[in-house]
């Protein structure tokens, strides 16, 4: 819809910039959308996302991955991020989400200023 769009819009300007490699969207191998398949991820290596128990503080980027769309989350007390399904940071995490798409929201003015009251 309109907010994904935008969104979407927004990141991809975004992402042009100096990405490095831990912002990198994940392989297809490495899903975390539901812990009943592996899919080869996390069979003896470390848990990704929100399995590592830690609490999301900020989106740092989102992606789509095969008609997926994908958030790039920083932890609080963790210099790590993750991509995380955004099925699943909107249910574990839908105030930080919120706080995303309302950054994501660009409005426009008649002389692109920020003063006036109308």
């Amino acid at each position: 819809g309109g907010w994904v769009g935008l969104c979407e819009a927004v990141v991809s300007t975004q992402s042009t910039g100096g990405a490095s490699a831990s912002s990198s969207p994940p392989k297809k191998k490495r899903t975390t959308t539901t812990k009943k398949q592996n899919n080869g991820y996390d069979a003896g290596s470390e848990p990704i996302g929100f399995e590592r128990g830690f609490e999301a503080e900020e989106i740092i980027g989102a992606t789509d991955l095969d008609g997926q769309i994908m958030f790039n989350i920083k932890w609080k007390g963790a210099d790590i991020l993750d991509w995380v399904p955004a099925k699943e940071a909107n249910v574990k995490c839908p105030q930080i989400v919120i706080k995303y798409y309302e950054s994501c929201l660009t409005w426009k003015t008649e002389d692109d200023g920020e003063s006036g009251d109308s």
